[in-house]
């Protein structure tokens, strides 16, 4: 079973810089990260909810728990790109 939530963030850049490799004549920058199953999960879960946005409640609304996780996790992703 998975944890709720991670005590400690982790520190998910393996690569400050990204790869380049050429793609069909077009360079391509790839970015490594290591997530937790349950940061995949959540990704997974936020990218279902913007393809579906018509099978969410109106009034549905992130609680405060889910809204810090999901921060924390883009945080660690924008951290990839720099």
């Amino acid at each position: 079973m998975l944890a709720e939530t991670d005590p400690e963030p982790v520190q998910a850049p393996i690569h400050h810089l990204p790869l380049q490799r050429q793609v069909h004549g077009e360079t391509i920058s790839y970015y490594e990260y290591r997530l937790t199953e349950a940061q995949v999960q959540s990704l997974i879960d936020a990218v279902q909810k913007i393809k579906y946005p018509h099978n969410l409640k109106n009034t549905t609304k992130l609680g405060m728990e889910e809204f810090e996780r999901l921060e924390a996790l883009r945080q660690v992703l924008l951290d990839g790109l720099r």
